[in-house]
């Protein structure tokens, strides 16, 4: 007597389990005998519940309409061994019901079935992954979410499907996810850090100057050296954060969780953007009644006043005063991302003291680069007697370079409160954390 087995992939057993940690539903579709299937299942960890279901349960279940409340119990895993012949006896109304089993195994199955499958599957809502390495396994590539073919499988496999394992090891599927999951949070990350200062604080001043009289707080062109320049290497920068957390332990997205969504532009513009557009106009303030004796009744609804002599001051110096506000509300924004958002939004709830740049763990050294950059850039543009003269920036006051410190630290300890809270579950909204 000889008998002959053909072994589960050396590794195959951990990617099991790791694929269900990470909040994934793993199918087993085979032409293998039912039992031979099972046993494998059973190995590899596809079946932890050894008192599966068959089609006969299926059918029972279907007939009864409060069944499938039954399937969001947590506390039960529910696992299904349906051979290709059971397969052709199924309804819609069958389907409805497998779709919801947490481990199910196919076995005997033919290429139009396991095409069946994933067309089912994908009905009911299912991102649908599908690996395989023969031309059988071309029709179910082809039509699923994303086909995975083996590096050493068939021409018409890998010609099937959107990807190809070279090293043929599933190993490969885990990073890919942990590598996805990372970078929309790090995007994330990015857009959030973006948003205040490049959109929200450089609206504001043009609304203040429109509706309230007010000078222009920031001219055009520091508007666009802020998007272009100071704030562009620290939002690369985000883009080589490491994970907060195990990605694989996150259950996956829905369809309906964006890139952007209203917890993330309330957190970028009612938070984070509202103290940098009011701390930016408070150094504006601060600097024409320090410096020019404006109280905030000659600057609000001024208007056509700034255009011409006003206070006793002649045009010319109303124009100086206004250049060198514009000018400290620049470094004041710029500042304050540099060194107040860019550690607010490098973690999503985690403390700053948790996840600082130079520790190991958490290391980011190129965040700490993109400030120096930011700062050398705001130095230049404040400075450089070429963009005195061309775009009228003007050198300001000593203590207008050392009070947005103050706020940018003040920005750091209120999101710092805002994910205390979040840790301790204590905000009403804890999806603000993502």
């Amino acid at each position: 007597m000889i008998g002959i087995i053909d072994p589960p992939r050396e590794g195959i057993a951990d990617v099991v389990t790791k694929c269900k940690g990470a909040g994934i539903k793993v199918l087993m579709v085979t032409g293998d005998y039912a039992l031979t299937a099972a046993a494998i299942a059973t190995e590899i960890g596809i079946f932890t519940n050894i008192n599966y279901d068959t089609v006969e349960a299926v059918k029972d279940k279907s007939k009864n309409d409060k069944i499938l409340e039954n399937f969001h119990d947590s506390s039960q895993i529910y696992s299904l061994l349906l051979n290709g012949s059971d397969i052709e006896q199924l309804t819609d109304s069958n389907w409805r019901i497998i779709t919801k089993y947490d481990e199910i195994v196919l076995a005997r199955t033919t290429p139009e079935q396991k095409l069946k499958t994933v067309n089912e599957f994908r009905k009911d809502g299912f991102i649908v992954a599908v690996t395989g390495d023969g031309v059988n396994d071309a029709p179910a590539l082809k039509n699923a979410d994303i086909g995975i073919a083996m590096g050493s499988g068939s021409e018409v496999a890998m010609e099937a499907s959107q990807m190809v394992l070279l090293d043929n090891s599933f190993t490969s599927i885990l990073i890919a996810i942990e590598n996805g999951r990372l970078v929309f949070d790090n995007l994330r990350k990015v857009i959030l850090y973006l948003l205040p200062a490049g959109s929200f604080a450089e609206v504001i001043p043009i609304l203040v100057n429109i509706f309230l009289g007010v000078p222009l707080p920031l001219s055009a062109f520091l508007m666009i050296i802020i998007c272009v320049l100071t704030d562009m290497f620290p939002a690369l920068s985000l883009m080589l954060e490491k994970p907060e957390s195990n990605l694989l332990k996150r259950p996956p997205r829905s369809k309906n969780d964006h890139l952007v969504d209203i917890t993330l532009i309330f957190q970028a513009y009612a938070f984070l953007g509202m103290m940098e557009a009011i701390f930016s106009h408070c150094l504006f303030f601060w600097y024409l009644k320090w410096y020019g004796g404006f109280q905030a009744s000659d600057i609000l609804f001024g208007f056509d006043y700034w255009n011409s002599s006003y206070k006793g001051y002649s045009y010319e110096k109303i124009q100086e005063f206004i250049y060198t506000g514009q000018t400290i509300y620049f470094i004041g924004l710029v500042q304050m991302q540099a060194f107040g958002n860019i550690f607010a939004t490098r973690t999503n709830k985690l403390s700053l003291f948790q996840t600082l740049p130079f520790v190991k763990k958490s290391r980011n050294l190129w965040i700490l680069g993109s400030q120096v950059i930011s700062v050398i850039f705001m130095i230049l543009i404040v400075y450089m007697p070429f963009c005195n003269t061309i775009f009228n920036t003007r050198p300001p006051p000593i203590e207008f370079w050392f009070i947005p410190l103050v706020f940018a630290l003040i920005i750091l300890v209120a999101d710092e409160l805002r994910k205390l809270l979040v840790r301790k579950k204590v905000l009403c909204f804890p999806k603000l954390a993502w």
